[in-house]
């Protein structure tokens, strides 16, 4: 079965779901911003500010207020002091117990702003425009997203806290994120049979990949700051080395999606032509996907990077506190990095020529499906404005 989404496809019926995708996601957040009335912290409004002093510190000034907060008991207090980021009256912040003045047997501390409703905006914000550009399919292709969420974060996460081994059961999730990436998406079709079955054998490829990385680099995958209170949280309880390796499968889920259906796709174009033998149209998707796989490997390492800069900035820091570079080189911090930014490029890299030759197969076993599937694509491209 193949969506029809050329027939739904409207600016009345984008609208209208975007209009409900922000009504559920204000809800969520009026139900869950009513349950912080007690506890260690808990949700106010700041009414005023009563005092600022900025104090000197290298190189920067540390600004510092003090407040008066409306708590959600409808109770006032102005024994509230902010020396986190500076907030204004109208703002809401979540606030702790802790900090008393000798008038006042209860005192508060700032803890974190609330930046709910501004993320909210901004994801609205991208909706828009993101709708105006895909259409219905972008919208399908947000749901299929949503949905993978929904798994990682009431599934995987919880079996984990329960102790499950984190390999196998990040196979297990990988499995079910991708067929609502795949196939909420393109819908049941020979591109998304052929993504989805790629997608999976180049994941246990990185998985054997993975596993021989970590034993050669001697990784113990214990040391950090996470690590650390991981360790402490659940007294040890945690498959450290596992969980990285379920970590580098769920980081490239993503990007083998992209993958595996662009190469599907172009299998499609080049066999509709009819003029290719199945070995010129496995070297033409060849050539076509090592171009795309090399673009796509950019952007993997270097969103790896992004997120390690500051671990990057210390090994490259000058002088490196009398610890030779080779040794920074060699910590394990760096060379996790390291494994994980080249792991998930071997299962990206793997994606190409697995797809293309399912892709290849599928197509000639049905011909049928390559005819209806390349109508079905160009009729959406047609009606797409």
């Amino acid at each position: 079965m193949i969506f029809k989404s050329e027939t739904l496809l409207s600016k009345t019926n984008c609208l209208r779901t975007i209009l409900l995708i922000v009504i559920f996601l204000v809800s969520f957040e009026s139900v869950f911003a009513h349950q912080l009335t007690g506890g260690p912290y808990q949700k106010a409004k700041v009414t005023d500010i009563t005092a600022q002093t900025t104090g000197p510190a290298p190189d920067s000034e540390i600004l510092t207020q003090q407040l008066e907060i409306l708590l959600p008991d409808g109770s006032t207090t102005s024994n509230v002091y902010n020396g986190y980021v500076p907030v204004k009256p109208g703002q809401t912040v979540y606030v702790g117990e802790g900090l008393s003045l000798p008038d006042d047997p209860v005192g508060y501390y700032v803890q974190e702003v609330d930046r709910m409703a501004s993320a909210l905006a901004v994801f609205v914000l991208f909706l828009f425009f993101y709708v105006l550009m895909t259409g219905l399919k972008g919208l399908r292709s947000l749901l299929g997203l949503a949905m993978a969420i929904v798994i990682v974060a009431f599934v995987l996460i919880p079996a984990l806290i329960a102790g499950y081994d984190p390999l196998p059961i990040s196979l297990l999730i990988s499995s079910a994120v991708l067929a609502c990436a795949i196939f909420v998406t393109h819908g049941f079709s020979v591109i998304a049979l052929a993504s989805f079955a790629g997608s999976m054998l180049a994941i246990g490829c990185t998985v054997v990949f993975g596993h021989v990385a970590v034993w050669l680099t001697d990784l113990s995958s214990s040391v950090g700051h996470e690590a650390n209170a991981l360790a402490a949280a659940y007294a040890g309880g945690i498959d450290l080395q596992g969980l990285f390796l379920a970590a580098m499968i769920i980081g490239i889920l993503g990007v083998l999606d992209d993958v595996a259906v662009m190469q599907a796709a172009m299998v499609r174009e080049f066999m509709h032509e009819k003029k290719y033998t199945a070995r010129e149209v496995f070297t033409k998707a060849m050539i076509v996907g090592r171009e795309h796989a090399a673009a796509l490997v950019n952007t993997l390492v270097l969103a790896y990077v992004a997120v390690s800069l500051p671990l990057l900035m210390s090994v490259f820091a000058p002088g490196g506190v009398g610890i030779p570079f080779t040794m920074r080189l060699s910590s394990e911090l760096f060379v996790a990095e390291f494994v994980r930014s080249i792991t998930g490029s071997f299962g990206l890299v793997m994606t190409i020529p697995l797809v293309t030759l399912i892709a290849l197969f599928l197509y000639r076993r049905y011909p049928n499906a390559l005819e209806q599937e390349r109508h079905t694509a160009s009729a959406h491209a047609g009606h797409h404005h």
